[in-house]
């Protein structure tokens, strides 16, 4: 009877053993998509960053023209004017578009990331799992074992 314990000892110790690797693949897993949201992060503010840069040079060279047009300014200065006013507007809607979509990836990233964080913690849980009941078993064992030596020393006819 004692070795077939000690093989389900074993053997129950062999599982949180085993689950080490997929532990450490989780845990890589888990810290490769924190990095790429925190890239994501990045890059999002980047773009933000970006965006106000347009808006405040949009704005001066509004006001600019603003001021050139009280001084006089012929039509050829005023077309030129509105058509780079014109082109800096587009330059701020389409930056507005790639903050969209830099907003939408970091929301993925994230998504990602809490997924592979979850998988992690029910990793370790499963692991503490084990090494819980390989503790029970161990402490069984060891109980077991008191209790057989304590037969034998006190009853020592058997």
């Amino acid at each position: 009877m004692l070795l077939l314990d000690g093989l389900i000892s074993k053997n129950i110790m062999k599982r949180s053993k085993k689950m080490q690797p997929v532990a450490n693949v989780a845990e890589l897993r888990e810290r490769e998509a924190a990095i790429a949201l925190s890239k994501a992060q990045s890059v999002l503010q980047t773009q933000v960053q970006r965006l106000q840069e347009l808006i405040n040079y949009h704005t001066e060279y509004q006001q600019r023209f603003q001021v050139s047009g009280m001084q006089g300014i012929n039509a050829f200065q005023v077309q030129g004017f509105l058509s780079f006013i014109t082109n800096l507007q587009a330059a701020v809607d389409q930056q507005k578009e790639v903050i969209s979509k830099a907003r939408v990836l970091v929301q993925q990233k994230k998504q990602a990331w809490v997924a592979s964080r979850g998988k992690l913690k029910a990793i370790d849980t499963i692991i503490d799992n084990y090494r819980n009941l390989e503790q029970k078993e161990q402490d069984k064992q060891e109980q077991k074992n008191i209790d057989e030596l304590a037969q034998r020393v006190f009853n020592p006819k058997h």
